[in-house]
């Protein structure tokens, strides 16, 4: 379960989601201290922070590490704890200036969104549940009037001090607090928005305990979970009984006949992604949409959608019809509207089956879509599919081994500070590359020969 809480400057979303996180036994992301965290490593670099190359350039390589312990989570960048210097006022200044350079949010959307967490998040930022996380479980959106935001905020640095006083008055505070909620809103990327199905909480004359009770009313609030949910788990809670069906057949099917082993499981993230995997049998788009943790879309070519009942099966599967025409832009749209929702979209990124059963070139489709939707991509290699159904034959053998090995993300974060041909060309050479190790590596550890 992922867990949302965005809300204006100084609106409580810190404290409540740590608390709100304890009680439900979640893992809490705090994407304010990640930001302030990249702040406090430009102050203390000298750069300014209204020059984008000087602050790109100190960003560069910097290595932000995230210790969560009992008494919270400490922040360490490029080795050290700076977690007790990042709440200032000077600092959140710097991060609301610098948050609006893209090459930023990218560094910081691709630390939140690989964020580790086993039973559940609680998310708190600005755009959690609006950029994020768009297909939370749950959204909450903490608002509050400036004056008491700027209360909050003033006791908290005079708790902070050393001799009990703080080192700017109330009235600069609230100065602060109004202007940071003028460049949230206003700036062009990612603005401060209520998230769509959003619940808002106005957190003026409450205390930390009435608020935390609302929030917990919020999330407790039952939802309708579809039959899939219970039987498969919560990432499935949305699919159609057609889906979860094949799901769990096709899944029973490849186990039974073809002793089906997926390795990497764990190299796939919550979240939106492309999952990139070589193509040579009929066999491929089954075994790849049963070996998915989680809800994923699929590409498919438009003449399978001509036979109205089968249409209307590839539907139901969440197959998108493509033409495979450069000028398609409808089929583009909707797959860039998938990724949009924080969904997995599966890609054969060779174009079609290859008849000789090994690698073949890759086609710049999949680093398009990456760079459109600045989405991960996982690298995948399936082996055994074109021994038990190889084109040309009408059957499949019915006895046989398959493998699905899901390599560690491509992660578009390290391509942004290219140019976007660069970074296209750039990501399609390391996907190849990948490709062919987790092939040479598989075949090493199973000994299988090379066809």
């Amino acid at each position: 379960m992922i867990i949302t809480i965005d809300g204006t400057s100084g609106s409580g979303k810190s404290t409540v989601a740590a608390l709100i996180a304890k009680k439900f036994g979640y893992e809490k992301l705090d994407s304010g201290a990640l930001y302030r965290s990249m702040a406090h490593k430009i102050l203390i670099e000298g750069a300014d922070p209204a020059d984008p190359e000087a602050v790109q350039k100190v960003l560069d390589g910097v290595k932000l590490h995230v210790e969560n312990e009992p008494r919270g989570a400490r922040y360490i960048v490029d080795g050290q704890d700076v977690t007790d210097q990042i709440r200032s006022p000077e600092v959140s200044q710097v991060a609301s200036k610098v948050a609006g350079y893209p090459f930023v949010r990218a560094l910081v959307l691709n630390m939140q969104r690989h964020y580790p967490y086993k039973k559940g998040l609680v998310a708190e930022g600005r755009d959690m549940g609006s950029v994020v996380f768009p297909g939370a479980t749950r959204k909450l959106f903490l608002s509050a009037k400036p004056e008491e935001r700027a209360k909050r905020r003033y006791q908290e640095l005079i708790e902070r001090s050393v001799d009990g006083a703080a080192t700017v008055s109330f009235d600069e505070v609230l100065n602060g607090i109004v202007e940071r909620d003028r460049r949230d809103e206003e700036r062009e990327n990612c603005p401060l928005v209520r998230p769509e199905g959003a619940i808002e909480i106005d957190t003026t004359n409450l205390s930390i305990e009435e608020v935390c009770v609302r929030m917990e009313n919020a999330i407790a609030k039952p939802k309708r979970k579809k039959f899939w949910g219970y039987i498969l788990g919560e990432r499935f809670s949305e699919i159609n009984f057609v889906y979860g069906f094949c799901y769990v057949l096709t899944k029973g099917i490849y186990k039974l006949f073809y002793r089906s082993e997926i390795y990497g499981r764990e190299n796939l993230v919550p979240g939106k992604g492309i999952v990139a995997v070589n193509h040579v049998s009929f066999l491929d788009p089954p075994l790849m949409g049963s070996s998915i943790p989680d809800e994923v879309y699929a590409m498919a070519i438009d003449y399978l959608f001509k036979f109205p009942p089968f249409a209307w099966l590839l539907r139901k599967l969440h197959s998108i019809p493509v033409s495979g025409n450069a000028s398609d832009r409808a089929s583009l749209k909707r797959t860039l509207d998938v990724l949009s929702k924080d969904k997995k979209l599966l890609i054969f990124p060779e174009g079609e089956r290859r008849k000789c059963g090994t690698l073949g070139p890759l086609k710049g489709g999949v680093a398009m879509l990456a760079s459109l939707a600045k989405a991960d991509v996982y690298p995948t290699y399936l082996y055994g599919t074109y021994q038990a159904f190889p084109p040309g034959k009408k059957f499949p053998k019915f006895w046989g081994k398959v493998y699905v090995v899901f390599g560690k993300p491509l992660k578009w974060a390290d391509y942004e500070h290219l140019s976007a041909k660069e970074a296209r060309v750039k990501l399609l050479e390391d996907l190849a590359v990948a490709l062919r190790d987790l092939e040479q590596n598989l075949f090493k550890q199973k000994n299988i020969s090379p066809n």
